[in-house]
């Protein structure tokens, strides 16, 4: 997130980066709280003999994603009741880490917050049915690929040549096919431990005063790792890289379509503009200029394809228009 003025960032400790901003304007009574916590480096962690030692690999992708999965049906299962009263729990991974989020309404937002990272922090890895539910979704998923739209695939080629890591469907199938339970409860351990160094950052923003938002943070006390990376290193978070190319340099890549029997074809044309903050918001300006007039050229007038979209974002640091 960038420094801005009206963050209010005293709350620095040796754990958390926080970013707190209370809602001045409207007073709607609600609140949001995303907490995140960036996987360690291989190099970095404790124990050698989990399977999170590889989470740079396929394997340790698909370790990850069925941690959070099982996680994530277990929060739904136990907090139904609270999500019907205003209150939601949700946790997601990435290449780079695991993120926990919770909103509704900021009376109860604290007393919430509390219960769930106690939660989170006894859960020692699925049950045997929450790990065969999460299982048959991941393979599910793996499964669709082969009959997703050609732009899907367009774009999933188009990773494969610019990201490290990006994991070919491949060889994620291949570390699902083998994975075990014993091997996602052997992950857990390296989110329950008090030797563990990870990094954190929190956001709260909402109908919340500062006393509140403390109240939040010291909630975190009760999850078991330890410490965090040294301040100013914030550069080592990134755990995506990309490909460097000349200024002007062009690359094309074509790549068969992996269903054979689908007979429409995608383009996906990308352009990285820049890894500052102010070249992230020129490309959000081009590509708001640009968005209605591409449209109505490619859809409309030459009628080259049905599904016609473009989108600027920032992946890592550095911002592209698509």
């Amino acid at each position: 997130l960038p420094m801005v003025a009206s963050w209010v960032t005293d709350f620095a400790e040796e754990r958390w980066r926080v970013f707190f901003k209370a809602d001045r304007a409207f007073g709607v009574p609600k609140a949001t709280f995303i907490l995140q916590c960036w996987f360690p480096d291989p190099t970095e962690i404790v124990d050698a003999t989990t399977p999170a030692s590889s989470i740079s690999t396929a394997e340790g992708r698909v370790l990850a994603r069925l941690w959070q999965s099982s996680l994530a049906d277990r929060l739904t299962e136990d907090y139904y009741a609270a999500r019907l009263a205003g209150l939601a729990a949700n946790c997601a991974s990435t290449v780079a880490g695991i993120s926990v989020s919770f909103s509704g309404y900021s009376d109860k937002l604290l007393l919430f917050v509390e219960e769930v990272l106690e939660k989170i922090k006894n859960f020692d890895g699925p049950t045997e049915s929450e790990f065969a539910r999460a299982l048959d979704g991941l393979k599910r998923e793996q499964a669709s690929f082969d009959f997703q739209q050609p732009y899907a695939h367009a774009a999933y080629f188009s990773r494969l040549a610019t990201f490290d890591p990006e994991y070919t469907v491949e060889s994620l199938r291949a570390a699902t096919a083998k994975v075990t339970r014993e091997a996602v409860r052997k992950f857990s351990e390296l989110l329950r431990s008090k030797e563990q160094t990870f990094f954190g950052q929190a956001l709260i923003i909402g109908n919340v005063d500062v006393p509140t938002a403390q109240g939040i943070l010291k909630t975190l006390d009760v999850l078991p790792f330890r410490g965090a990376l040294k301040s100013g290193t914030a550069g080592g978070l990134l755990r995506s890289r990309f490909v460097k190319l000349d200024p002007g340099q062009d690359v094309l890549q074509v790549q068969p379509e992996p269903n054979p029997e689908e007979t429409n074809h995608a383009l996906v044309s990308v352009f990285w503009t820049g890894d500052e903050i102010i070249d992230a918001l020129h490309s959000q300006l081009l590509e708001r200029l640009l968005k209605a007039p591409f449209y109505d050229s490619i859809r409309t007038q030459q009628q080259l394809g049905y599904i016609v979209q473009s989108q600027s974002d920032r992946i890592g640091n550095l911002a592209r228009v698509l």
